[in-house]
């Protein structure tokens, strides 16, 4: 059984945070009561922490969906590659993330999509990353997937360097603390 954060749909990402670290702070101080359990419709396991690539959670009575997600590693056969080989060949790490879900309620294509949804938002659709990659507290460590751009998402100038070794494609590099260029007033809804 796992504790729930209540209507997570209606909680922006920060709001969702704060009640996230509320529930782990009271469950290691063993303050959880028997509501905290009570009425999950769907949750997150993380056996990736573990080392498990992909796995298929069972689900709780009650419970519509349960989403697993693996470790964050490169592709078993690329492992033992080195660093140079990897990156000539633009190889990157991956996760692996699975549903388990009750048919009952939940039929295979929506799982789907579900899954297809939580990709696309970590590769920065709909701006989903970027509150959260310019925060200079606790931001993560790079843009999403697919950040080509001279400018980042966050305004910052990145320089465009051509790998040593093995030729290859340009590689993307911030500027730490560099800012874009200012290009005048923008469009209202820019």
């Amino acid at each position: 059984m796992v504790p729930c954060v209540r209507n997570a749909q209606a909680l922006d990402f920060q709001e969702f945070m704060t009640a996230f670290d509320d529930i782990v702070a009271r469950a290691r101080t063993a303050r959880l009561t028997p509501g905290d359990f009570q009425g999950t419709t769907i949750s997150l396991t993380n056996p990736g922490t573990v080392g498990t690539v992909q796995s298929v959670p069972r689900l709780m009575p009650g419970q519509g969906a349960i989403v697993a997600t693996g470790s964050i590693d490169y592709p078993a056969g690329y492992q033992g590659s080195s660093p140079e080989t990897r990156a000539a060949i633009a190889i990157s790490k991956v996760m692996t993330m699975t549903c388990t879900y009750d048919h009952r309620i939940i039929q295979g294509a929506e799982s789907g999509l579900f899954l297809g949804k939580i990709q696309a938002l970590l590769e920065g659709q709909d701006g989903f990353l970027r509150p959260h990659l310019c925060r200079p507290e606790g931001a993560l460590p790079r843009g999403p997937l697919g950040t080509r751009s001279p400018v980042d998402d966050c305004g910052r100038r990145t320089i465009r360097r051509d790998r040593q070794r093995g030729g290859g494609p340009p590689v993307d590099q911030r500027i730490p603390g560099a800012r874009a260029p200012d290009r005048g007033p923008r469009p209202a809804g820019a």
